[in-house]
């Protein structure tokens, strides 16, 4: 209810400074300058004002009717912002290896966790919730429920992964009743958060100094993209990427297209008829 009243109360000061006291005076023309003007202050919330706009004015119509055409200048959404998908390059990613396999209290737990991440591609929520019966040792397998999709997904279980599994769990993992593989390394020995799993990552490239350029993610999200970035490379089809991300909607894999820049250089137009002289670019 706060939120509803603060964007309402934004709208009406805005219009309020136009000079306009009355809401019939309103025009289609003064609500699309009010989402102008407030995208440009929050553009990641506009998810929200528009929805907040629409009811203000379906509200609005129940008193006044002729208001009708007010609600019409209200897009349905705001559109989904693109940005540049952040991946690592090989010699980061053995950068990484070589300081959390040693770093920390649990470097056991954590390395683990960046290898399921890097090598497997599974989201930090997925680790987090991964339990010891989700672990098919005889058959090399990962089979779980997907805490974003509810989705089931199976993968094969890698070796190097399933190695450092078998590590943590035998060489490091507190003695505790707890059905998930990745526990606290101090009591009590409950689950760890999946905000863990991200702050392993982080930290590792802050040490490193990995994507400290403005911009640049610094997260376990990174891992991710590099698992699609590397199957794109070598020409694996996107419904297969697809399926090994757990991706419910099958166009959310279009994205990594944009990070493979090999391909992406055959699609690049040439310069041809376009030259300019040097006088004429100073």
């Amino acid at each position: 209810v706060k939120v509803y009243c603060r964007i309402v109360e934004s709208f009406l000061i805005f219009i309020k400074s136009h000079m306009i006291y009355e809401i019939t005076n309103v025009t289609q023309e003064d609500i699309r300058d009010f989402i102008k003007y407030i995208s440009l202050s929050r553009p990641k919330g506009m998810h929200v004002v528009l929805p907040v706009l629409r009811s203000f004015f379906r509200f609005m119509i129940e008193q006044d009717s002729t208001l009708q055409p007010l609600l019409w200048a209200v897009p349905q959404n705001a559109g989904r912002k693109s940005s540049i998908i952040s991946t690592l390059t090989e010699l980061e990613l053995q950068e990484l290896d070589a300081f959390i396999r040693q770093d920390g209290p649990s470097p056991k737990r954590n390395y683990a966790i960046f290898l399921l991440a890097s090598r497997m591609g599974l989201r930090k929520s997925d680790i987090a919730g991964l339990k010891l019966c989700d672990i098919d040792w005889r058959h090399s397998a990962i089979k779980i429920i997907q805490q974003k999709t509810s989705e089931e997904l199976a993968l094969p279980l890698l070796a190097d992964v399933g190695n450092s599994l078998a590590d943590y769990i035998l060489n490091e993992r507190p003695d505790t009743s707890s059905d998930y593989v990745f526990v606290r390394y101090l009591a009590p020995y409950e689950r760890i958060s999946s905000a863990v799993c991200s702050e392993v990552v982080r930290l590792a490239m802050k040490h490193c100094r990995i994507h400290e350029e403005k911009g640049m993610s610094q997260g376990i999200h990174c891992l991710r993209h590099t698992v699609a970035q590397k199957m794109l490379a070598e020409s694996v089809p996107l419904p297969v990427i697809s399926s090994v991300l757990g991706h419910k909607d099958k166009n959310s894999t279009q994205k990594y297209l944009s990070v493979d820049t090999k391909k992406l250089r055959f699609c690049a137009l040439g310069l041809s008829g376009i030259e300019v002289e040097k006088e004429e670019l100073l």
